[in-house]
C-alpha cells in the first residue's frame, strides 16, 4: 500500500509550536514518496509496469528512472524570500531508498538545515546539519534560512554507496525540488528559544534492569527476512516486563553475515539510541537521540 502511494502527514501541534520564535514561522509539510508512476505518452497505448512483482528488488527503482516526489509532485518549485526562515516538516513515506537530504547552491555548496526534531521528538536544540538522512518511515523537522543572494537553489538527495543504501545497491544523486530565492529581502533570524525542556530525559545506566541482543537478516533472491538467522516466526515472542528498562544491541546483516543498512523502529514507544557503529567499527552517532 505504501509503495503505491498510501501515505500522508499527521501533524500534532503543541510544545515547541507555541514558542514565540516558532509560532509565526511559515511551515511546509513535505511528504516524500517513491511511487512507480507512469511516464510516457498515454496516446501511444503503452503502459509501463513498474516492476509490480518485484517491489523491493535491488536496483529496480533506479532502473525505472523515476524521481522521489514531494506531495505528489515531481521536482516541485518552492519559493522563499532572501533571508526568510521557514520550518519544513519532512516525512519519508517511501520504501525504496533512504534519502540524504541536502540544500545546495549553483556551485554545489551546502546550506545548513537546522534540525530541531526527529520522528516527532524534539532534540532539545537546533542542530545545524549539512545533510539530513531519512530512512523509510522517518521524519525530520528542520528550519531553513534562505540565502541573502537571490537565485535558484536545489534540494537534492545525495548519492549513497551500496553499503549505506537501503537495498545494498548504489543510489545516484537526484533532485528533489527546486528552491527559488526571490523578492524583497527579509531580516529573518533563527529562533533562540530554549528547547532543552522539550527533550525526553536520557536513560541512565543506573536505570537499566536487563539487556537483549538480536540479529536481523535480509536475504535477496527471493526477498525474505530472518531474526537470529531463522525465518521470521510470529509465534516466537520476546516477553518484556512492564516497567523494566533494557539496553538492546541490534545488528542488521545480509545472508552471508555481512553488515547491511536497514531501519529499525518500535511501534508506539520511543527509544533512545546511544550508539551506532558502522561496518568498519566506527561510531557514527554524534549524540544520543530519541
Amino acid at each position: 500500500q505504501v509503495s503505491s502511494g498510501l501515505g500522508g502527514a499527521l501533524v500534532v501541534e503543541g510544545g515547541i509550536d507555541a514558542l514565540p520564535g516558532f509560532a509565526d514561522l511559515p511551515e511546509r509539510v513535505l511528504v516524500l514518496q517513491q511511487i512507480g508512476y507512469y511516464k510516457g505518452d498515454l496516446a501511444e497505448g503503452v503502459i509501463e509496469l513498474p516492476y509490480a512483482d518485484e517491489i523491493l528488488c535491488p536496483g529496480c527503482w533506479g532502473a525505472l528512472g523515476r524521481f522521489t516526489t514531494i506531495n505528489g509532485v515531481v521536482q516541485p518549485v518552492m519559493t522563499l524570500r532572501p533571508g526568510e526562515v521557514q520550518r519544513w516538516r519532512m516525512v519519508h513515506a517511501g520504501i525504496r531508498e533512504n534519502l540524504n537530504v541536502v540544500l545546495v547552491d549553483a556551485t554545489g555548496g551546502r546550506i545548513a538545515l537546522h534540525e530541531l526534531a526527529v520522528d516527532g521528538l524534539p532534540l532539545g536544540r537546533l542542530e545545524a546539519r549539512e545533510l539530513v538522512t531519512l530512512w523509510p518511515g522517518g521524519r525530520s523537522d528542520v528550519l531553513v534560512q534562505a540565502p541573502l543572494e537571490p537565485g535558484t537553489y536545489r534540494l537534492v538527495d545525495e548519492a549513497s554507496a551500496g553499503a549505506d543504501s537501503l537495498l545494498g545497491g548504489f543510489e545516484p544523486r537526484d533532485v528533489l525540488a527546486v528552491v527559488q530565492v526571490a523578492g524583497a529581502p527579509m531580516s529573518g533570524e533563527l529562533p533562540t528559544d530554549d528547547l532543552q525542556r522539550f527533550r525526553l530525559p536520557s536513560v541512565t545506566d543506573e536505570e537499566l534492569t536487563g539487556a537483549q541482543s538480536v540479529e536481523y537478516g535480509i536475504l535477496f533472491e527471493p526477498l525474505r527476512f530472518t531474526v537470529d538467522r531463522a525465518p521470521y516466526n510470529p509465534a516466537r515472542d520476546r516477553t518484556l516486563t512492564l516497567g523494566d528498562v533494557e539496553e538492546w544491541t541490534l545488528r542488521s546483516v545480509n545472508g552471508h553475515g555481512a553488515p547491511i543498512a536497514h531501519p529499525f523502529h518500535i511501534h508506539v514507544n520511543p527509544f533512545e539510541v546511544v550508539s551506532m557503529v558502522d561496518d568498519r567499527g566506527r561510531e557514527t552517532l554524534d549524540a544520543p537521540g530519541w
